[in-house]
């Protein structure tokens, strides 16, 4: 059992376990669809385009039939076609230089001064921090002890959050060789006139103005001045410390430091404008010690409680101080008018120009990645390693030697920003130039600043300027070759161009150095499309001369000569369309007259006539099973061992026409179309579109893959990437998987309408159809560049009231902040909301991304919401009522590899009304409780009360009722009495002395007095008897059943003696002694009278048979005899039938007489108990 039991658990456990890995993350629905997989080939032919839906024109064969499609058809290698080219003529040929180009790059001109530096050498002051330091005179003539610690007293202000404001997307400068983004007070910004930009660890940029500070997410902006609670609007630098500090200089104002809630102003300080330029105004040590720079009186230095001023007393070169950073030893540089001071812990060391230096006026430092401190001054850049100082000036390739600021970039490259000559970015070897030719708002540049995401800014007075190291470089732009119709591009592995024009001629773009192709027969002129370079380097073109007559060919240039092989035909539409080989080394072309395999000047060709698909082919590959797949104008046409199997639409490829193929390292298939992108693996088919994520448009066209097998290919409005492995992890349905990568305009390209030249390791050529132009855009660092996008919530807007509902402020009376406002945000941690707060626009952003125009957002309310909402690009979701609650909102942000990030969360609830609140809603029952408790209270005294006097008025009533049927009962009893008494004894008298009459008549008797006097015995024997009847109706002691029963039993017993008739009598059951009505037993007792006299008379029957039942629903009386019976359709109703039956209703019985010829007659009389309660 117990090896049982533990082979369950384990299995259970492995279940769940499988059951969690298989759970899917709660994830917004994707932003594209999924891609398409089919078999491939189709079971049954597809009879419309699986992509479009269109109907499929029928394919042909060269004869005209029906072409076999889906299906192996041997060729029919008998049929020779000669071609449309003819045997090669050579003539000689070579570049010639036709054009410089001024390059913005240089390799370093001539050999840097190197100064060798021995620090111990140096100028050294030491100093003690002690209350024996005087005191120095700043220009507000106020003075300031210098040299030791002073008490920071700061003025703390509540900050009133900015508003958040969308700006417009940054725009291109036309013209210019780099695609650089550009940002000012046209996209929204506050000021054009920016001093200096610093980005803090949340991704935000923080932009220092002369209208403010602005804080920029990419999205929204945030402008904090004097109405926010700044000192002044006119900010120079901004800073973060280790703590997430923001600190702000604002000149003559003073230095502020704001934590994300509140600003704390230190105006004790009363330092000087700081000047612009400079990497920072300041530098954390590795203490936690902020240091702060100042124009004309030294250098501050803040531990947290208390502030150090240095000047030129405690040993520094300068009080008039321009640039400060401290280093990986935790030195601090500090730069001035007259050189530079490196504060280590207890003593000053001075590097000045008299030591080596460029220059004494030193504005910037920066640390590499190495250890070495590059030195920015008025007259170029020194590098200091610890021994020795290596200068570049202008001279060495630098764009001027007047630096303001120096950065380091994840590549190792360094860049250095000038106050009149733009930016210069320096390799190791090479200085690369930018200024406003190439795209940058202003060359005078006041900072630099590199993201985490690589991207350079650089400020002026003129905005800013960002450039994406991923950014699409104009690659020709050669003042001799400007608006030139180029047709076609060719990268070779060195990276020079060879560029075919649609008119002049094939040309060559080596660096600054444009070459142009001459030969003696002018075969270097016309419409010209480079195709291809063999393993031998030798370059293969195809040329097309217009005129009469017209010249074409294919053309290879072995690098001395042409070898021409001009076209027979006269045919416009006769030409070539590409060049490959396969790994014989035979090339293999494609032509609009099929496919020609060249070998050396060996001629074969297959055509529609050897049973080709079609004879314009686009492309031809060479798989690794030695397969030749032909791209052709209909279709997709697999050539192995002569046999030939065509793939068309009926097998459900994307397009009719496949433009390109390429062959992936799984050895799957990737073919374009002018409706999408397919890939063939196998049996299975995947189907691409824009729907899929690709660039949208038309006539798709692969390239090929870059070096981490990505395949790339272009539309009509962009290029577009796939990742390695795309086709596995759709069919394996991985969640959240890496989707296709679109590259447009948004990003730098500089027209939508481009065709994409070679792949050549870490770059993609790229040329534009509209600008005649030819870019290249670097992909090393593009997965990184686009990681993962992570949401932001930055604010939430109440009742359409921004600003004006402050979460921080405790003046805020209806909304409940669980915890004070996010440092930075205006949202705090959680809040309680009252009822009618419910109106809510949440905003948010994305974290750092600056430059993505692609970013998409999917939120969801929980509590509210069941799903994530749509893919969206609007940072904002808004609900416009909300109920009372707990609620959590969350919003994720999608990568541009289409993978979403992290959901970044805000819980919240809304009160519910005092009226719907527990307390309220229980004080409500309660009340409404005791108001129904009193109403029923009071309805049920009065009840009682009313049952109360009922009843009395009932007693009373019975009282008299009693007394009144007393009363009666004695009446009926004396009358009773009276008549047995009186009437009875006179009827008995009359009845006797007619008696006697007639004993005395005797013998002396009169037939007519007899007769009378028989009749008058008759009569009074009668009335006696009636007498009698009434006598006992009217007596009170027959009022029962019992009573009743008996009469009538003696009543038959009496008259069945005169026949001699028995009785027979079944009285079931014990009797109730309830009182009848009189008027019930009249009625009965009538009634069965009348029965009895009836059966007497005429049924001459032996024998009655009388039962009586009593239930509690009603009394039953049947009476019946056994004599003659009779016919009913024969009886006419007389007056005794019709008074039984009055007699009956009068009762409100159920009467029944039935009988039949010899069968007797039956009397059955039903009273129900609801009739003797309603005659009672």
């Amino acid at each position: 059992m117990k090896v049982q039991f533990l082979i369950i658990l384990v299995t259970c456990m492995l279940n769940a376990c499988m059951q969690s890995e298989n759970v899917n993350p709660d994830l917004p629905p994707m932003l594209y669809a999924q891609p398409q997989i089919i078999r491939f080939p189709a079971k049954q032919p597809y009879l419309a385009n699986v992509l479009t839906g269109d109907s499929i024109l029928p394919y042909k064969d060269s004869k005209g039939q029906p072409a076999k499609t889906g299906v192996p058809v041997p060729a029919d290698m008998s049929v020779k076609d000669t071609g449309f080219l003819s045997a090669p003529v050579s003539v000689p040929a070579q570049w010639l230089l036709i054009d410089t180009l001024e390059s913005n790059s240089t390799t370093i001109k001539g050999k840097p001064d190197t100064i060798s530096i021995d620090e111990d050498k140096l100028i050294q002051v030491l100093f003690n921090l002690d209350s024996s330091s005087a005191k120095r005179t700043g220009s507000h003539k106020d003075s300031v002890i210098t040299g030791v610690r002073v008490p920071a007293i700061g003025e703390v202000v509540p900050c009133r959050k900015p508003a958040m404001k969308k700006l417009l997307p940054m725009s291109v400068r036309p013209g210019s060789r780099y695609n650089m983004k550009e940002l000012n007070a046209f996209h929204g910004f506050s000021s054009s006139n920016v001093f200096h930009v610093m980005e803090d660890r949340k991704g935000n940029l923080w932009f220092s103005t002369f209208d403010g500070l602005i804080c920029f997410d990419g999205q929204y902006s945030q402008t904090f001045g004097v109405k926010n609670g700044l000192m002044a609007d006119l900010v120079f630098y901004s800073f973060e410390d280790s703590k997430g500090n923001i600190w702000i200089y604002s000149g003559a104002k003073g230095i502020s430091c704001y934590d994300g809630n509140r600003f704390t102003h230190y105006k004790n300080m009363k330092l000087n404008a700081v000047g612009v330029g400079g990497s920072s105004g300041f530098t954390e040590d590795k203490h936690g010690n902020v240091w702060m720079k100042n124009l004309v009186n030294g250098i501050t230095r803040f531990d947290g409680k208390y502030f150090t001023h240095f000047t030129k007393k405690e040993g520094m070169r300068s009080n008039g101080v321009r640039g400060l950073m401290s280093d990986s030893k935790n030195r601090v540089w500090i730069g001035s008018r007259n050189g530079i001071s490196i504060f280590d812990e207890s003593k000053f060391i001075h590097l000045t120009k008299a030591d080596g230096l460029n220059h004494d006026v030193v504005s910037c430092f920066t640390e590499d990645r190495k250890g070495n401190i590059w030195i920015g001054t008025d007259s170029g850049v020194a590098v200091y390693n610890g021994k020795s100082l290596v200068r570049f000036t202008k001279n060495n390739g630098l764009s001027g030697d007047l630096v303001s600021d120096i950065e380091e970039d994840r590549n190792g490259n360094i860049w250095i920003s000038t106050y009149e000559s733009g930016v210069t970015r320096f390799d190791g070897n090479t200085f690369t130039v930018f200024g406003v030719q190439e795209g940058i708002a202003d060359n005078k540049i006041n900072n630099i600043a590199i993201d985490k995401n690589g991207v350079c800014w650089f400020v002026s007075f003129k905005g800013v300027t960002c450039y994406h190291e991923n950014n699409v470089t104009r690659l020709v732009n050669f003042p001799g070759y400007a608006q030139r119709n180029i047709n076609g591009l060719i990268v070779e592995n060195d990276g020079s161009l060879i560029i075919g024009d649609k008119d002049k001629g094939l040309y060559k773009a080596t660096g600054n150095l444009l070459y142009k192709l001459a030969d003696a027969d002018s075969i270097d002129t016309g419409y010209i499309n480079p195709m291809f370079v063999d393993k031998d380097g030798q370059l293969w073109f195809y040329i097309r001369k217009f005129g009469a007559p017209l010249q074409s060919g294919l053309a290879c240039f072995t690098g001395n000569n042409i070898k021409f092989y001009r076209s027979r035909s006269s045919q416009v539409n006769d030409f070539v369309r590409s060049v490959t080989a396969d790994r014989k080394g035979r090339l293999m072309i494609g032509t609009t007259r099929g496919v020609l395999y060249l070998n050396g000047d060996n001629m074969e060709w297959l055509t529609k006539n050897n049973g080709l698909l079609s004879d314009n082919v686009f492309r031809i590959l060479e798989s690794k099973d030695g397969s030749a797949w032909i791209a052709s104008f209909d279709g997709l046409t697999k050539f192995k061992d002569s046999v030939f199997t065509h793939y068309t639409e009926y097998e459900g490829l994307p397009g009719r026409m496949i433009s390109n193929i390429v062959e992936d390292v799984h050895g799957g298939v990737w073919m374009s179309s002018n409706t999408g992108i397919g890939y063939l693996l196998g049996n299975e088919m995947m189907l691409i579109t824009d729907e899929q994520g690709a660039t949208s448009g038309k006539s798709y066209l692969l390239k090929g893959f870059d070096k981490n097998k990505n395949i790339w290919f272009n539309s009509n409005n962009g290029i577009s990437r796939i990742p390695a492995n795309y086709f596995q992890s759709v069919k394996n349905d991985e969640k959240n998987r890496k989707g296709i990568l679109r590259i447009t305009e948004k990003d730098g390209l500089y027209t939508p309408l481009m065709i994409l030249g070679n792949i050549i390791e870490d770059k993609v050529f790229i040329h534009s159809i509209n600008s005649y132009e030819t870019s290249v855009l670097n992909i090393s660092n593009l997965d990184s560049s686009y990681g993962h996008a992570s949401a932001v919530l930055k604010n939430w807007i109440l009742n359409n009231n921004d600003g004006k509902l402050n979460l921080a402020d405790s003046t805020n009376k209806k909304t409940k902040s669980t915890s004070e406002s996010k440092p930075f945000y205006n949202l705090p941690e959680s809040a309680v909301l009252p009822y009618d707060q419910n109106n809510i626009t949440f905003q948010f952003s994305l974290s750092g991304d600056y430059t993505n125009d692609q970013v998409y957002f999917s939120y969801k309310l929980a509590g509210l919401d069941q799903d994530w909402s749509d893919p969206s690009q609007e940072p904002a979701a808004r609900y416009p009522y909300v109920p009372p609650g707990k609620y959590t909102f969350m919003v994720r942000a999608i990568d541009r590899h289409q993978q979403w990030g992290p959901a970044a969360e805000f819980a919240f609830t809304i009160r519910k009304p005092f009226w719907l609140t527990w307390w309220f809603m229980t004080m409500l029952s309660l009340l409404i409780g005791g108001i129904i408790y009193y109403i029923i209270n009071k309805r049920i005294s009065a009840i009682r009360q009313r049952e109360s006097e009922k009843t009395a008025a009932q007693q009373m009533i019975s009282e008299l009722e009693y007394k009144s049927k007393k009363n009666v009962l004695d009446e009926r009893l004396r009358i009773s009495a009276e008549l047995h008494d009186e009437v009875g004894a006179t009827l008995s008298g009359i009845s006797m002395y007619s008696h006697l009459a007639k004993e005395q008549m005797k013998g002396n008797e009169s037939p007519e007095i007899k007769n009378s006097l028989n009749v008058i015995q008759h009569n009074a024997g009668e009335m006696v008897n009636k007498l009698n009847d009434i006598v006992w109706l009217i007596n009170p002691g027959n009022d029962n059943l019992q009573q009743l029963l008996q009469r009538l039993e003696d009543y038959a017993v009496q008259m069945a003696a005169v026949k001699n008739i028995r009785v027979r009598s079944n009285i079931n059951g014990h009797y109730s002694k309830s009182v009848l009505p009189a008027e019930i037993r009249r009625n009965i007792y009538l009634l069965f009278k009348e029965a009895i006299n009836n059966a007497v008379k005429y049924s001459n029957a032996s024998q009655f048979d009388f039962t009586i039942t009593e239930g509690a629903d009603g009394i039953t009386i049947h009476f019946s005899d056994n004599g003659q019976g009779y016919k009913p359709d024969e009886v006419k109703p007389g007056n005794g039938l019709r008074n039984m039956m009055n007699r009956a209703k009068e009762i409100n019985a159920e009467l029944l007489i039935t009988g039949s010829p010899g069968q007797g007659t039956t009397v059955h009389l039903y009273l129900p108990q609801r009739g003797i309660e309603k005659l009672n």
